[in-house]
């Protein structure tokens, strides 16, 4: 699907099935798409992933519970971040 649709933001959470998490999902995009930013959000932030995050270009996290205007703050700073 990533490679019809290529979104400028990508949102998506960290834990996903079958033991994969967003980033992998996120590194899987960048490899046609390098500029990708990306927010994952989680409910889970342990330091590792913290620093996981940190050391991965254009990517920012959301700890859960997040409101809508955090979500949208987010997005514009990662669009912002773009330019």
């Amino acid at each position: 699907m990533a490679g019809r649709f290529l979104p400028d933001v990508l949102v998506v959470d960290w834990m996903l099935k079958d033991h994969t998490d967003g980033l992998e999902v996120a590194d899987g995009i960048r490899k046609t798409q390098p500029n990708l930013r990306v927010i994952v959000i989680t409910g889970y932030p342990t330091a590792s992933l913290e620093a996981r995050i940190r050391n991965t270009p254009s990517t920012q996290f959301l700890t859960k519970p997040f409101t809508l205007s955090d979500l949208i703050d987010a997005i514009y700073a990662a669009v912002e971040g773009a330019k």
